[in-house]
C-alpha cells in the first residue's frame, strides 16, 4: 500500500529537494546534494559527512555456512540476531522470499540499499549497524566495521573476518551490483 509506505525525504541547502519510496535513491540524491535523508517518521536515516572516522559493530553472533545455510542466509541470520530478533537459523535457510521480505518478518523497516556506494553505506555502519553486502550473485558478506583505510567484513563461508582496502571493497561490491541490505537501528529523531 503506497499510501502507508514510509517515504524518504532529501533535505539539502535549506529545503526539501524531493521524496522517495526507495531509501537507496534518496541516499544517492542526498549524497549528490550534500544533504540528509529523513523518513516520514521524522528520523534522520542518512547524512552526508556525518560518520565517524572509524567504527566496529558489536554484539554480532558470528555464524558459519553449513547444511542448508548459505552465506546469504547466514548474513540474514546475523543481521536479525543483532537486532535481537527471535529467529532460528533453519527458518532463514528454508525461507523462499527475498532478503528484505525475510527480514521484514522479524524486524521493522529493513532497507534495501541497492545502488548506494560503499562509502554511503558506511555512514550506517558508523551508527552501529551491520550491513549485508553481496560479493557476487550468490555470496554475501557482513560489513562489521571500518577505518579510514580499511573495511572489516565477515565471510560466513570461511568463518573469517578480514580487512579490505576501500578501493578493493568498492570494486568487489560494485561488480556485484552494489547490493546492500540493512536495518538502521539507530535512526535519529530530527531536532
Amino acid at each position: 500500500n503506497k499510501e502507508s509506505a514510509v517515504r524518504y525525504y532529501v533535505y539539502a541547502k535549506g529545503e526539501i529537494k524531493d521524496s522517495y519510496l526507495n531509501p537507496a535513491e534518496a541516499i544517492v540524491e542526498a549524497d549528490k546534494e550534500q544533504g540528509v535523508v529523513i523518513n516520514s517518521k521524522h528520523q534522520v536515516v542518512w547524512e552526508r559527512g556525518g560518520r565517524f572516522n572509524n567504527n566496529e559493530v558489536s554484539g554480532i553472533e558470528y555464524t558459519r555456512t553449513g547444511g542448508k545455510m548459505d552465506s546469504l542466509s547466514a548474513c540474514i541470520y546475523m543481521l536479525l540476531r543483532a537486532e535481537r530478533a527471535d529467529v532460528k537459523p533453519k527458518a532463514i535457510a528454508k525461507a523462499q522470499s527475498g532478503v528484505v521480505d525475510i527480514c521484514a518478518e522479524y524486524i521493522e523497516e529493513p532497507l534495501n540499499l541497492t545502488g548506494c556506494t560503499t562509502d554511503e553505506v558506511l555512514y550506517l555502519v558508523s551508527l552501529g549497524n551491520p550491513v549485508i553486502a553481496m560479493k557476487s550473485s550468490t555470496e554475501a558478506l557482513l560489513i562489521t566495521g571500518y577505518t579510514e583505510t580499511l573495511i572489516t567484513v565477515y565471510n560466513p563461508a570461511t568463518g573469517l573476518t578480514q580487512n579490505i582496502g576501500h578501493t578493493a571493497a568498492d570494486s568487489i561490491f560494485e561488480a556485484a551490483g552494489n547490493v546492500f541490505v540493512i536495518r538502521p537501528k539507530k535512526a535519529l529523531p530530527v531536532g
